[in-house]
């Protein structure tokens, strides 16, 4: 990698500042975007180990002063979305990773759950990580969010009546002990839907359904167009 890399990538990096600084206002784990010309500033480079242009890395202070460094995968693409979504794994989240005790977990919970169900390859999944994360932010003691693996616990998606991704379901939560209902409500999202919007759909709906809410029903608000989703 040389110049041409790193001017291709400069005004994607700026977008992510950007994009990344509007969308996590609220978030108390700010995350700093930085650069650094290493033809000015080569001690500082050599001493990172920085051996190939450009370098993309993620740095994070671990308790005890201990710093943790991250270097972006070299295959990825370096676009907003792909990046977007490298920072999300990287950041603390109040998303759950979903396994294989689902039902323990989401159908026999008495409270609400949002499960996004996606695919690793889905490049969809992967420009609404950053949309699910704020969700989990702004509904925060009131929903809990979750993620589920569908290339890992097909069943579950299976049982889920998922035929694309990324789908998004909610779970009002078990009522009377009674385990819900595999396949919950569909919230419809789109690329152009705020995590905002969604939010305020979500509390409309347990307001108005609670636990009586059923499965199966699809929530009002967006429908993804046929580009705006990886079919399975």
């Amino acid at each position: 990698m040389g110049r041409v890399e790193e001017e291709k990538l400069a005004p994607e990096f700026r977008q992510l500042a950007r994009q990344w600084a509007s969308t996590h206002q609220d978030d108390p784990n700010q995350l700093v975007f930085a650069s650094v010309d290493c033809e000015q500033y080569s001690n500082l480079c050599n001493h990172e180990n920085v051996n190939s242009f450009p370098a993309l890395r993620f740095y994070r202070k671990l308790q005890g002063g201990k710093i943790d460094v991250n270097n972006y995968p070299s295959n990825w693409w370096r676009n907003v979305q792909t990046m977007s979504h490298w920072l999300t794994e990287m950041m603390p989240s109040l998303v759950q990773k979903i396994a294989g005790d689902f039902a323990n977990t989401v159908l026999d919970s008495s409270e609400p759950w949002l499960i996004d169900f996606y695919a690793p390859w889905c490049s969809h999944c992967i420009q609404f990580a950053p949309t699910f994360e704020r969700l989990a932010q702004l509904l925060n003691g009131q929903v809990r969010l979750g993620k589920i693996d569908c290339e890992r616990f097909n069943w579950i998606c299976e049982n889920a009546q998922i035929n694309y991704f990324p789908q998004i379901l909610l779970y009002f939560g078990s009522k009377n002990y009674k385990r819900q209902e595999t396949r919950g409500m569909e919230i419809s999202t789109d690329e152009t839907t705020n995590a905002e919007i969604i939010a305020k759909n979500i509390r409309e709906y347990l307001e108005k359904y609670g636990h009586d809410g059923g499965g199966g029903e699809k929530g009002r608000g967006y429908e993804r167009d046929e580009n705006e989703r990886d079919e399975l």
